[in-house]
Formats: C-alpha cells, sequence, structure tokens
C-alpha cells in the first residue's frame, strides 16, 4: 500500500475521503499508479475494463463505481487483506479469485504482489437500470458479493472474452460487448439471490457444483491446473473434491482433465488439418510439450495424433 494510501486508509474517515467518478478515473492517477508496473483502460459504452499489473494492493478511496477484479496472473503467495465495508476478508493471489467492490465505499486493501488483474468497473447508475430490467424493479443485495472472495468459471471466461473482444473490429461488436455484460450482472445477481452457501457449499457425496468446475477447466485447458484451484471453483478442500469429483464422474479430476485435453487437441485437428502444427495444439491443449501430447493421446484414443489426423 503507497503512503498515501495508508493514509486514508488509517487517518481519514470515510465521509471526508476524496471521491471519483469513476474506477477508470482514479487509477488514471499518480497515487493509483504508484503501486502499478503498467495498466491499460478500455472504454465501452457502459462499462470499462481495465487490465493492471500491481506490485502491491491499495486503498480505494470513494468512488461512484461498482468494480469487478478477476486475478489473472500472479507470483506472490500472500494473500491480501480487504475490507469493503461489509467486513474484513481475506483474498488468495490465485489465478481466477474474484472480489466485487461496491461503490461509495472506502474500499481497503492491503498486501504484496506481484499480481495482474482484469478489471470490468460500472456506475451504479447502470447497474440499476440493469438490474431493475431483468427482476423488473425488484431490489437486490450485494453484501454476501461484497464480504468474500469467490470463484465462478462462468463470470472469469465472461471477463476474459470482454477484454478480448474490446480489441477487435468484429461486426456485432457492440452487441457482443453488450450481451457479454450483461451475462456478468446475470451471473452476479443469481449468486446474490441465492444463500452464501451458494458460494462455499457444504461437503456432500456428489459434487453440485460440478458444472462450474467443467465450465472453469474448459477456460483454462491452454495451462496447467492445479488440484487446488478446483477445489476452490467447488469451494471444498481438497481432499473433498477429490472425493467428490469422483463420485460424480466416476474418474479422478486428474483423468477427467486429461481427457478433456485430448478430446480439445482431436476437434483443433478435424478443425484445421495439417495447417495447425501439432506442436501448437499440444501448447494450446495445456501439454508440455508435442511428445508429451502424442503420449496421452495414443493412451487414450489408441493411435498418435498423426495417425488421427490422417484418417480426418
Amino acid at each position: 500500500m503507497s503512503d498515501h494510501a495508508k493514509t486514508i486508509a488509517n487517518s481519514m474517515p470515510v465521509s471526508a475521503s476524496p471521491r471519483w467518478s469513476s474506477f477508470a478515473e482514479w487509477t488514471d492517477t499518480a497515487d493509483a499508479q504508484r503501486n502499478m508496473t503498467d495498466h491499460e483502460i478500455r472504454d465501452c459504452q457502459k462499462f470499462r475494463v481495465t487490465r493492471a499489473r500491481f506490485t502491491q494492493a491499495f486503498t480505494d478511496p470513494p468512488m461512484s463505481d461498482y468494480y469487478i477484479s478477476l486475478v489473472v496472473n500472479s507470483r506472490s503467495r500472500e494473500s491480501l487483506d480487504l475490507d469493503f465495508g461489509h467486513g474484513r476478508f481475506r483474498r488468495p493471489n490465485r489465478i481466477g479469485e474474484i472480489v466485487v467492490a461496491p461503490p461509495n465505499s472506502e474500499n481497503r486493501c492491503n498486501g504484496r504482489g506481484p499480481f495482474e488483474s482484469l478489471i470490468v468497473s460500472f456506475s451504479d447508475d447502470v447497474f440499476r437500470h440493469q438490474t431493475n430490467d431483468i427482476l423488473e424493479g425488484s431490489s437486490v443485495c450485494l453484501d454476501d458479493l461484497h464480504q468474500q472472495s469467490f470463484q465462478d468459471a462462468r463470470i472469469q471466461l465472461m471477463i476474459k472474452q470482454l477484454w478480448a473482444i474490446t480489441s477487435t473490429d468484429v461486426l456485432g461488436k457492440e452487441l457482443l460487448l453488450e450481451g457479454m455484460f450483461l451475462g456478468v450482472v446475470g451471473q452476479m445477481l443469481a449468486l446474490s439471490q441465492s444463500s452464501s452457501t451458494k458460494l462455499r457449499p457444504r461437503p456432500s457425496e456428489k459434487l453440485a457444483s460440478l458444472p462450474g468446475v467443467i465450465d472453469y477447466m474448459h477456460a483454462n485447458l491452454s495451462r496447467k491446473i492445479q488440484l487446488d484451484e478446483l477445489a476452490a471453483v467447488a469451494h471444498v478442500s481438497r481432499s473433498q473434491f477429490t472425493r467428490a469429483f469422483r463420485a460424480s464422474t466416476g474418474k479422478s479430476p486428474h483423468t477427467f482433465l486429461l481427457e478433456l485435453r485430448i478430446e480439445q487437441a482431436q476437434n483443433l485437428i478435424r478443425q484445421h488439418g495439417p495447417e495447425l502444427p501439432l506442436q501448437e495444439i499440444a501448447a494450446s491443449c495445456g501439454f508440455v510439450d508435442q511428445s508429451h501430447m502424442s503420449k496421452h493421446f495414443r493412451q487414450v484414443t489408441g493411435v498418435s495424433p498423426a495417425v488421427f489426423r490422417d484418417r480426418c
């Protein structure tokens, strides 16, 4: 946390803190950038998406925006200590962790990086307009989301897609962005309207959160996925997750994930044939190299990737 941020967090009452019209405006200040190595803001009609690399966490003064922060990279094992006005909680510096910060609140953050986040910010007015359309005027409370860090495969995937789409010039771009943003808001509502055990379910023989876990696997096939990550998505311990996953699928998480990677490799070979080198397919499916993919491909399918491609 910067010296200025510490001053805000420790000595200034919330009502005396400076106000900013948006999260993007705040991140453009020298005080915010003091704890960033770089950042980029992409402005859309109803929201902004920011990609920022932080050297450490710092306190945000009150502003008019909600923001949803997703960890996309981290080299720190130290959890952050956060308080968004609804009680202190810890956010692991782990890929896929999500926090939702409320508007008009001093959001206190403390902890060391480096870590990288994708942040979707939008005004309270935009949020109210969107939720009124969805809920037909019914009230919504996001308090549960403001007092914990959680993982949600759908929100993670949609935030990444928002960032990717903002850099393109595809036909219908604004419609794609609008739909994806509504999806993020809708998923937030779904989580907020359920009980808090939705985010932290009690362990059971079957894994109730299996669809979300599989979505997370699909969204992250291009990299190594740790068992601890999957357990965090399911909001159970590592040992509970392994037992419940096997009870739900009949397979270990490792075997299931390996088969997803092989299935993805098969799809890419069918789609691209010899135009896409096997080493590129291996990398995009999360294998160490082509040899690693070939070994497991043969074990699962009975043939090598090259033979499979020749038969397509």
